[in-house]
């Protein structure tokens, strides 16, 4: 169902080289009970050094990724403009988000696609829901030819129930995303516990040292600013006393140490060092707060080494 999976993977692939602020038309169809959100411009990040570097490494995928786009008439390079992902948490299911999109989109080219690859097409309050082959529960549906959601099935038709009913977030996700959103240009909000999040340690540290700082995470945000010369990164986080955020800040200075030990050797760590050291990490009360600024140059460098993609003809 590549076709199919295409349009709904596309809007979230896409997110990599875009940068947002806030967009409250979206932000009023997201359905209530969401716990963690995320936003991106896309239009703002072509502009940059790293968004035309993203753009152009995104060019170079194999022949699969352009006969899906020939086939969906959907380039996500040009015609997406901004992404607004929500979801109610972990706890609630893996593939419980939806992703509100604006952009350009072909509608009949899309649903042609959908119905050739053996989807089909549901009707929901006047509207056409694309849903994948089987048993699949992922739907796509477009409100007008620049507005689309994609996701969960329940979730996107809550979505459009919303058109007419504005939904009501938590007080708190909304004032953290409005207030991330205003200095960064692609950002998260989260008031998803730590506890609620999957673990893994690697072997030989403390794990549960690192586990008990992490579960103690009550709220999270971040948020990257670009400009052409860096790539800034911020994560805020609010935790459940002042030893928890002490404790937290220990965590991330202990793996950025194990980062700076490789500076001598070759790939990303050695790269990141010097931007490691010069880290700002601190904790105010239950808060933690760190800013992690990357030249551009390095972040490319970085993304070159990244795994190249396996391009494999289609049989």
């Amino acid at each position: 169902m590549r076709c199919f999976s295409f349009l709904i993977a596309a809007l979230l692939t896409a997110t990599s080289a875009a940068f947002a602020g806030i967009d409250r038309g979206l932000l009023n169809l997201v359905p209530s009970g969401t716990q963690a959100l995320a936003g991106f411009q896309i239009d703002q990040g072509k502009t940059s050094a790293l968004g035309q570097y993203l753009l152009l490494r995104a060019g170079t995928q194999g022949p699969q990724f352009q006969k899906l786009m020939d086939a969906t008439g959907f380039d996500p390079r040009r015609d997406l403009q901004e992404v607004l992902v929500a979801t109610p948490g972990p706890s609630s299911g893996s593939h419980n988000l939806v992703v509100l999109a604006r952009g350009t989109f072909d509608i009949a080219h899309m649903k042609q696609a959908v119905v050739t690859q053996g989807g089909h097409i549901e009707s929901y309050q006047g509207f056409d829901l694309l849903m994948g082959k089987g048993n699949d529960n992922a739907g796509v549906a477009f409100l007008d030819s620049t507005l689309t959601v994609a996701g969960n099935r329940d979730l996107v038709k809550t979505v459009i129930a919303n058109r007419n009913a504005p939904s009501t977030l938590d007080a708190q996700l909304t004032q953290k995303a409005d207030n991330v959103s205003r200095d960064n240009q692609a950002w998260f909000a989260s008031l998803v516990p730590g506890t609620a999040l999957p673990h893994r340690q690697a072997p030989g540290q403390n794990e549960k040292i690192n586990t008990a700082a992490i579960q103690s995470i009550l709220q999270s945000s971040g948020g990257i600013q670009l400009s052409n010369e860096s790539v800034q990164l911020a994560f805020d986080a609010v935790t459940r006393s002042e030893k928890d955020a002490q404790a937290l800040c220990d965590v991330v200075r202990f793996f950025a140490s194990m980062l700076q030990m490789q500076r001598t050797n070759e790939g990303p760590a050695a790269l990141l060092a010097p931007s490691l050291d010069q880290m700002q990490l601190t904790s105010s009360g239950d808060s933690m707060h760190l800013v992690l600024s990357v030249p551009e140059k390095v972040v490319e460098q970085i993304l070159s080494q990244a795994p190249a993609h396996k391009r494999t003809a289609s049989r």
